[in-house]
């Protein structure tokens, strides 16, 4: 199946002031909503059920992969941070050159490294920026942060077993690997499951390690869920938590000035580790500054570039964690050797999907989960004035 539109203008339009109802009709029609079954992704399943899986993770951004990246590497698309760029498409502009994540670590002594290969799909933040462009081998942001390697998976699989993994690792599939649209999602479950069982192997390592998988953004799939914005203007709503870097300054296509650039719509989460274990299901409001806000509360750092809004309003994951009870078992979890030779076959020989006659709701499998308890405490008043209508 090719890749739907996921530009900012064409989400804007999905998204609808929140309505939420324009999958079909705001851009090209015929991408209804799918699912995978436990056949289709077993490894998947399986480790939903054996860890933590969030419900509530989002993109950071109403758009394709680059700008929510951007949250991801930096806590910013350039909003939030006075930069004259506002990045909300995966043009790459010359002239970044606000700080980085990386840059925070270095100043903190924080160990980190980014393991990719020759084929990174173009998905590593740091190669935006003039810093990383400018930085030479011997310098910390080109050696930890821009170097390639042939197989990644056996770099990480070295550097666990030889102590040598970092305090930060930021892991990034090849394109063939990155469940992007026509690249299956079994492929990226082998990925997956490659990298979490070599953390798994080692006892020593995965006891005091969090491995967090979550994914830029959706490919722009119908979701049904709701996405949390701020109120672009009173008049949508009032908020005692700023808004500035989180509404658009410029117009964009045929959008105009003063959209909100996200929370954008839903993307898997699964917390691996310890103290996740016991098929949780974590609720929080999240999206990617939230892993950037773990690691500040992990490493008593900040990273000045999360906008005020997001701060409020997005989670640091610490919820998911249940940090007092750990179990340092490792669960049985299901091989995938075959899994992506199946799905390939399957999209060469069979015919592609065409809308039923006769449609019907999916089926939810039967059962309860547990769930993460909720910090959240909810309070509401009003006044009405009998005076009007």
């Amino acid at each position: 199946m090719s890749a739907p539109s996921m530009g900012y203008d064409w989400d804007i339009g999905i998204w609808n002031g929140g309505l939420m109802d324009a999958w079909n009709t705001a851009r090209d029609a015929g991408f209804g909503m799918a699912y995978f079954n436990r056949t289709d992704l077993p490894f998947y399943y399986a480790l939903a059920e054996a860890f933590t899986i969030g419900d509530q993770y989002f993109q950071s951004t109403f758009t394709a992969t680059d700008p929510n990246r951007l949250h991801q590497f930096t806590g910013s698309n350039g909003l939030s941070v006075n930069s004259s760029y506002n990045v909300l498409d995966d043009s790459e502009p010359a002239g970044m050159e606000w700080k980085t994540i990386g840059e925070v670590f270095e100043e903190n002594n924080i160990t980190w490294k980014v393991y990719q290969e020759q084929d990174n799909f173009g998905d590593n933040a740091f190669e935006w920026f003039e810093q990383y462009k400018n930085a030479t081998p011997g310098n910390p942001l080109h050696d930890k942060g821009l170097v390639r390697s042939e197989n990644f998976t056996e770099d990480f699989r070295s550097d666990i077993n030889s102590g040598k993994l970092p305090q930060v690792s930021i892991l990034i599939a090849p394109a063939w690997l990155s469940e992007h649209a026509t690249n299956h999602p079994a492929d990226g479950q082998e990925l997956s499951s490659k990298i979490i069982q070599i953390l798994g192997a080692n006892k020593t390592v995965y006891s005091k390690t969090a491995f967090i998988l979550n994914y830029d953004e959706g490919g722009q799939f119908f979701d049904h869920h709701w996405t949390p914005t701020p109120p672009p203007t009173e008049a949508d709503g009032k908020s005692n938590i700023p808004v500035w870097g989180e509404i658009s300054k410029t117009p964009y296509a045929a959008i105009p000035a003063g959209n909100p650039i996200g929370l954008g719509f839903r993307v898997p989460l699964m917390l691996i580790s310890p103290w996740s274990r016991g098929g949780y299901v974590y609720s929080e409001v999240s999206d990617h500054t939230s892993t950037l806000k773990f690691i500040e509360k992990r490493f008593n750092v900040t990273f000045d570039t999360i906008s005020p809004w997001r701060r409020a309003v997005t989670s640091d994951l610490t919820h998911g964690f249940d940090f007092e009870h750990p179990d340092y078992s490792w669960p049985d979890l299901p091989g995938t050797e075959g899994d992506w030779n199946k799905t390939a076959d399957q999209c060469e020989h069979l015919p592609p999907p065409v809308v039923p006659v006769e449609q019907h709701l999916p089926k939810q499998e039967e059962g309860v989960r547990k769930s993460r308890s909720l910090p959240y405490y909810l309070e509401a008043t009003f006044d009405i004035d009998a005076s009007t209508k």
